[in-house]
């Protein structure tokens, strides 16, 4: 992509150069700064886990796991646009407020397709359902990095 920092980069950076102070480097660690530095491939691999926490939040309302994964592989590309324009508006402005707008943004596009794609909730719920899905995504992701530390940890081992 482009070598500008982004809050993502500049959150693992800081954990990790906060943990250099000991010897070793941590199996978590290596994990997120994988994350941190394979932004795009790393989003591509969460977005199973994302589309899970969807459809457990949204599951009364009839959509099979599969139709979560294409819903939010549209999200996913749609936000990645507007990325690319923030990104490029950070460069020429020189403004990190950019970067603000692509958080706000992502989650503020993630409610309005889920708002009209859920017209059935009462809205209270689709907002609830909304963020009870970055809870479980959260969730789903912090299992998935002790797994991966896990993994490296055996590996290491043997």
């Amino acid at each position: 992509m482009t070598d500008q920092s982004t809050w993502l980069g500049d959150f693992g950076n800081g954990w990790i150069s906060g943990a250099s102070d000991f010897d070793q480097e941590s199996n978590a660690e290596k994990v997120l700064a994988w994350f941190v530095n394979n932004y795009r491939f790393s989003t591509l691999f969460l977005l199973p886990i994302y589309s899970f926490a969807s459809f457990l939040a949204f599951r009364k309302f009839g959509f099979n796991y599969l139709e979560h994964i294409v819903i939010n592989c549209y999200i996913t590309g749609q936000q990645a646009l507007f990325y690319s324009l923030c990104i490029l508006g950070e460069a020429i402005f020189r403004n990190e407020l950019f970067e603000s707008l692509t958080i706000i943004f992502s989650i503020g596009y993630t409610l309005w397709v889920f708002w009209f794609l859920f017209d059935q909730a009462k809205p209270a719920g689709r907002i609830f359902r909304t963020f009870l899905n970055y809870i479980l995504y959260f969730l789903f992701g912090g299992i998935l990095l002790f797994a991966a530390m896990a993994i490296i940890t055996l590996a290491e081992k043997f």
